[in-house]
């Protein structure tokens, strides 16, 4: 497309004009003014450029965090956060692919709640909307009971991941292993020991699937 012819007209009669026309979109025009004493220049510039239909984001920030593995193309997102340690509603912050389009972020009202992103091109007509919702997911991975025979390991705590328990030497029954988790969402693995002397081991794992601890 050709760009449009640029003309001007210097402020004083005697100043002279050179105007260096675009030669395509996007491009540049630039007049530069010459005053009458023949050494005075002012340059000016007249940039063109398409107006842009871009309305994508190139990033979404939960709490300053960027969302990971975030795709323009992709419109929903869900965050987790850790039910523990979230005290505060989110802010969602977002920025827009073109520096000229118009973001508008409703933010949650609850902690687990959702945000929608509006962003309009400028255009002013291509508009995309991205949601992002919020879920809580336990961190914790300790028990609320451990146990030795259906009954709880004397001194037991949380906290505490290491327990010996004594036998008598003519001991010929396994003791079995059971335990609660503090979380009902979390899960656990037993494994029982094979022999006195021995170990057994209960792995518990957070809800969200990454905390673990193992007593």
């Amino acid at each position: 497309e050709t760009p449009p012819v640029v003309t001007a007209v210097a402020s004083d009669d005697a100043a002279t004009l050179v105007i260096t026309q675009a030669t395509a979109i996007p491009g540049s025009a630039t007049v530069v003014v010459t005053a009458e004493n023949g050494i005075t220049t002012k340059t000016y510039t007249v940039d063109f450029r398409f107006i842009s239909d871009d309305a994508t984001l190139q990033q979404i920030a939960v709490n300053g965090n960027p969302i990971e593995d975030f795709d323009p193309e992709e419109l929903t997102y869900t965050v987790v956060l850790p039910l523990e340690t979230t005290d505060e509603i989110p802010v969602i912050t977002a920025e827009a692919t073109d520096e000229n389009a118009v973001v508008v972020v409703t933010q949650p009202t609850e902690i687990d709640g959702q945000a929608t992103i509006l962003v309009t091109a400028e255009d002013g007509v291509a508009t995309i909307t991205y949601l992002v919702n919020i879920e809580l997911v336990s961190i914790d991975a300790t028990l609320s009971d451990l146990l030795v025979d259906g009954e709880t390991i004397e001194g037991f705590d949380p906290e505490v991941l290491e327990y010996t328990l004594l036998f008598p030497d003519d001991s010929s029954d396994l003791p079995l292993i059971s335990a609660v988790t503090n979380n009902e969402n979390a899960t656990m693995e037993i494994t029982q020991a094979t022999g006195i002397p021995g170990q057994a081991t209960v792995v518990v794992t957070a809800e969200d699937g990454v905390t673990e601890l193992t007593y």
